[in-house]
């Protein structure tokens, strides 16, 4: 996946329309935000200026199988999302840019440092009738909005939130790009997220694609409601 020309922004409308269409509706747009919100008692507290949320320490979690997880180095930084209910851990250095669109379609991009330059995405959206089989179509659906061709690896089955695929992506020009695709829900969120890079290079960073989507979190109770 192309490192720098990705923009959230750019891949709002594309990303909702192939969402239409994969579930048959638009994704349900997120709750009409209050003039003046009371916090609540596990909400985040808010971040300084220049420093990032981070999640509350008592946050109800669901985490990756233990056996599944991938710990990332301890200098890493944590990319949370407390809107959409999500986290993640990414190298120091990585950029991001964050953007919502209008139909509820959360999109995060980011692409982490040299000499790995990974690019991440990951999409939220609200819909309580999808499966982890679903998103896994869903992912597809995405990605050949976006211009890519898919091929799907074995898609693995971590839990009953969980689940996971090795993909094979082709762009128009016939260049070529491997990734990981997690896919998560969490009762009526749905997330995916695509770690990857130049089919040449997966080798030498999969290590580090994999300790980013081994960090993956969301905080409720997952679609199982086992916490």
């Amino acid at each position: 996946m192309p490192h720098s020309t990705i923009l959230a922004a750019t891949f709002v409308a594309a990303i909702g329309a192939s969402l239409a269409c994969s579930t048959g509706s638009q994704p349900t747009p997120p709750p009409a935000k209050p003039t003046t919100p009371a916090p609540a008692p596990s909400a985040a507290p808010p971040a300084a200026s220049g420093t990032k949320p981070a999640p509350p320490p008592n946050a109800q979690k669901k985490e990756l199988p233990r056996e599944k997880r991938v710990a990332p180095p301890a200098d890493w930084e944590t990319m949370y999302d407390p809107v959409r209910g999500y986290s993640f851990e990414v190298p120091k250095g990585t950029t991001e840019d964050h953007n919502e669109g209008k139909d509820g379609v959360d999109v995060y991009i980011g692409t982490t440092p040299k000499p790995s330059e990974l690019t991440i995405l990951v999409v939220a959206f609200k819909d309580k009738r999808l499966t982890i089989n679903d998103l896994f179509k869903t992912s597809e659906d995405i990605l050949k909005e976006l211009g890519f061709l898919l091929s799907h690896g074995k898609e693995e089955m971590l839990s009953d939130d969980y689940g996971l695929a090795l993909g094979n992506l082709t762009d128009k020009d016939g260049k070529k790009y491997k990734v990981k695709i997690l896919v998560a829900t969490d009762v009526t969120d749905n997330y995916i997220m695509v770690v990857g890079t130049t089919e040449d290079e997966f080798k030498a960073h999969e290590q580090e694609i994999d300790q980013i989507w081994g960090s993956f979190t969301m905080y409720s109770g997952g679609a199982s409601g086992n916490s």
